[in-house]
């Protein structure tokens, strides 16, 4: 039987979600006097709600945040963070046995595929490790939804894979596919509340075994 193994990518493989969090209180403070506290960044970690977010930038700091404007210099900064960025501890580790041992690997994202490119097109050896992307822009619904994951496993052509998440939401998206699912909590999730079926991810071993 085929394995596969798949991934978040925002505070999964990279920390990219302590870098979005300032990056978007930087451009809160510089335009509004205003920063956005951890609590309230935590609500929108690993969805892809994100005009519900500026929904509720725009009532935090009393009037209209200019979205595209707002979006443009995040970009900006993701583009520039990510290009230097690296893989967070054990994932190269993960990667590498994985292709060593032939399992097909995918990524699922609640992110734009531009997005992801800022890092993988900087990144080319662990880019051509991957053999499928799925991104929301594939998807009418993000994460908790399952159908990322979905979509994935019938790209990779297995029925089964073993998933790495950071998050709540993208956990539950994981395990309401049927798949089994580790965690691997950053900075930003490790007090969350994860769904009680996952696994704690704490050694590259384990996953294969």
């Amino acid at each position: 039987m085929t394995k596969a193994l798949i991934f978040d990518f925002d505070g999964t493989m990279i920390d990219s979600e302590w870098l979005f969090y300032e990056s978007i209180n930087t451009y809160l403070s510089e335009q509004f006097d205003y920063q956005i506290s951890l609590a309230e960044y935590q609500l929108g970690v690993g969805t892809a709600a994100e005009m519900s977010f500026y929904e509720r930038m725009s009532q935090a700091v009393g009037q209209p945040v200019d979205v595209e404007r707002f979006e443009q210099r995040i970009l900006e900064d993701q583009k520039r963070n990510y290009a230097t960025a690296e893989l967070r501890p054990g994932i190269s580790e993960l990667i590498t046995q994985a292709y060593q041992l032939d399992w097909k690997i995918g990524v699922v994202s609640n992110s734009e595929m531009r997005e992801l490119a800022y890092y993988f097109d900087t990144h080319p050896t662990i880019k051509q490790k991957i053999d499928v992307f799925v991104t929301i822009d594939d998807l009418q619904a993000g994460k908790p939804d399952p159908a990322g994951y979905l979509l994935c496993l019938k790209r990779l052509g297995v029925d089964q894979a073993v998933v790495i998440e950071d998050s709540p939401v993208g956990a539950q998206a994981a395990v309401a596919a049927g798949l089994v699912t580790y965690v691997y909590p950053n900075e930003l999730t490790a007090d969350m509340t994860f769904p009680a079926e996952v696994k704690a991810f704490r050694q590259v071993q384990e996953i294969f075994s």
